[in-house]
């Protein structure tokens, strides 16, 4: 992968994070103050890694093995585990500043929402995969295809006697002018056994 498109997977998940981490700790960022930005960036590492993580591991000893179901589970339960140490990680950091927060539908929602979030931006550097696998495939299909072509062609050569089309089509072309009849009639049966020795065999 080009050094830029690593760069942007970088920034892209620094600033899932610190979305993230705003969201997860409100107004009380401030008062965190420099555990915050340890916060924000150890979980935008964290992020980053299980992205390179889904990159050289999951997709290409699942993904791309048609082990789909075995890919979702295992996808679905590393982010899990993720957002739950991520949650502790809050609480950790807010009980710090002497802040409580208690479990509810919020929490639940915000869970939801960071599951689903982290697993299309997951998924999706696995698209990249995919699209990439498709291409080559095409390619090896296309390959095949002509040799596979160009082998009845060579095939279909070696089957018809070179001299022996020569002399039919020297005889019919000295036919045409004394007898037209006898010439069509030679053509006819040299396209009619050409025929059987292309279609037939």
């Amino acid at each position: 992968m080009a050094l830029w498109k690593h760069i942007l997977v970088v920034a892209a998940f620094a600033l899932i994070s610190l979305g993230q981490s705003l969201f997860g700790v409100g107004t009380h960022a401030e008062a965190l103050g420099n555990a915050f930005r340890v916060f924000v960036a150890a979980n935008a590492a964290v992020l980053v890694g299980l992205c390179y993580l889904n990159l050289y591991v999951f997709a290409p000893r699942l993904l791309m093995n048609g082990r789909y179901r075995k890919y979702l589970g295992t996808v679905l339960v590393v982010l899990a585990g993720y957002i739950l140490l991520r949650w502790v990680a809050e609480e950790w950091l807010l009980a710090r500043v002497g802040i409580e927060r208690k479990f509810n539908a919020v929490t639940v929602l915000d869970w939801m929402s960071t599951l689903t979030m982290c697993a299309v931006c997951l998924m999706s550097t696995s698209a990249v995969i995919l699209f990439r696998q498709l291409v080559e495939d095409t390619q090896k299909i296309n390959e095949m295809e002509n040799a596979r072509l160009q082998s009845s062609v060579e095939k279909i050569k070696n089957r018809i006697d070179t001299r022996v089309l020569y002399r039919t089509l020297d005889y019919a072309a000295r036919k045409v002018k004394t007898d037209p009849g006898k010439a069509s009639e030679v053509i006819f049966r040299l396209s009619e056994r050409l025929r059987r020795e292309l279609y037939e065999r």
